[in-house]
């Protein structure tokens, strides 16, 4: 989905040259979990660069997500309004060092999951020198790197509930429940073959609401695993 590859891990935010790039900072965890329950998580920004960090921190609430009325909802000048706190704003971790940034769901639980992307910038790349053969060109690119949390804020019940409806090769998969499932390890298996045939390409993030269709290369049944909370997997079969 195009919310799920643009929003997990990390962003390319300025040009790339084919010389390489470097990022000062690292981010872990880069998926969050919050509930009735559990309404916080920290979130720990690692400096892995040569010099100080300067680090700011914005939040969004992503409205349709994996939609093609997807939007971000920017208010970070009054957090309370889309019902979740970052703090703080900003970093500066010293080389080698370790800075934390707590995420507090203030949001009353809903009936389906709400979705929100902290993104995490270094203020300033590093310059990386660009080449014309063997010179060194007076020109640089400045390349930062930002990554993109999601965040899961889970309703009181998790019902999830993904439907298939298949027609040969033609899969379509619809999430009818109110939480985020997440479809993955899928791989077919050929009456009479010695192997299995994984289909990397079928991992698909199916928000509440949302229903994708796939084209499968072969006509034959399908072992999948569908993940709702992080590390809990939950086989499932399509014939």
């Amino acid at each position: 989905m195009r919310f799920w590859r643009y929003s997990c891990g990390a962003m390319l935010l300025c040009w790339m040259v084919q010389f390489g790039y470097a990022s000062s900072i690292s981010v872990d965890p880069l998926e969050v979990d919050l509930s009735e329950s559990t309404r916080y998580q920290d979130i720990q920004v690692h400096n892995v660069g040569n010099d100080i960090a300067y680090v700011a921190v914005d939040v969004a609430r992503i409205d349709h997500p994996g939609e093609p009325n997807q939007t971000a909802v920017e208010l970070n000048d009054n957090p309370y309004q889309i019902g979740l706190i970052v703090t703080p704003s900003k970093l500066v971790i010293p080389v080698g060092q370790t800075r934390i940034i707590r995420a507090l769901y203030v949001g009353k639980p809903q009936n389906q999951d709400v979705i929100y992307r902290i993104k995490v910038t270094p203020v300033t790349g590093q310059l990386v020198a660009l080449y014309s053969g063997n010179k060194a060109l007076n020109a640089g690119v400045h390349v930062v790197i930002a990554y993109g949390i999601v965040v899961y804020a889970r309703p009181v019940q998790l019902e999830p509930k993904v439907t298939v409806l298949r027609q040969g090769t033609d899969l379509t998969l619809t999430n009818s429940g109110n939480t985020s499932v997440l479809i993955g390890m899928c791989k077919q298996c050929p009456a009479g073959a010695s192997s299995c045939k994984p289909l990397p390409d079928l991992v698909k993030r199916l928000f509440p609401g949302n229903q994708v269709q796939v084209t499968l290369p072969l006509a034959a049944p399908l072992k999948c695993e569908e993940e709702v909370l992080q590390n809990q997997f939950v086989p499932f079969n399509i014939d």
